[in-house]
């Protein structure tokens, strides 16, 4: 059963340096081009226009899967997977930070990330551990991300590694949409 939602007309949340992430209406996500704005979740827009969805869940749980899978359950919904490569990599790509490296320094005033944005880390037995999201960004272009890509890990530090497709069943995905 997916849960309604809804929002208030210029929600935001506020780091400690004043960035701010403003909350998406669903009419607004439509208008964007989302053709199920319940499925893409929450959503938040950052200081560079990108929409931020939250984390795909079924039936309230968090739905892990392979990449291939995200891709198509993204562009289904009329998004992406974000972008994500190392900060060190910025020259094979225009000198421009990934959205995943941009979100990063967004978010690094705060001390956990699920503040800003939901479902960045989990709670286990009082310790907070990272979920891994995949990215749209090949670790090799020329194998592109049928099954080997770049994930970021959410929790503080905020890291982007390079991951299998076979990694432990799945990896939890984020949906995006793009400034126009």
């Amino acid at each position: 059963m997916v849960k309604k939602f809804e929002v208030l007309t210029g929600q935001t949340r506020t780091t400690r340096s004043g960035k701010k992430l403003t909350r998406v209406s669903p009419k607004e996500l439509i208008a964007l081009g989302v053709t199920d704005p319940l499925a893409f979740g929450e959503a938040w827009r950052d200081d560079s226009g990108m929409v931020w969805g939250d984390m795909v869940r079924e039936n309230g749980l968090p739905r892990f899967m392979f990449i291939k899978d995200a891709t198509a359950y993204c562009k289904h919904l009329g998004a992406q997977l974000p972008s994500a490569w190392p900060e060190s990599r910025n020259s094979g790509h225009g000198n421009k930070d990934s959205d995943f490296v941009r979100l990063a320094k967004f978010l690094s005033d705060t001390l956990f990330s699920e503040r800003m944005l939901p479902n960045f880390v989990y709670i286990e037995d009082g310790k907070a551990y990272a979920r891994r999201f995949w990215s749209a960004t090949p670790v090799d272009p020329r194998f592109g991300t049928d099954y080997y890509g770049y994930v970021f890990r959410g929790e503080a530090g905020y890291s982007i590694d390079a991951l299998t497709d076979g990694f432990d069943g799945g990896i939890a995905t984020r949906c995006v949409v793009a400034p126009r």
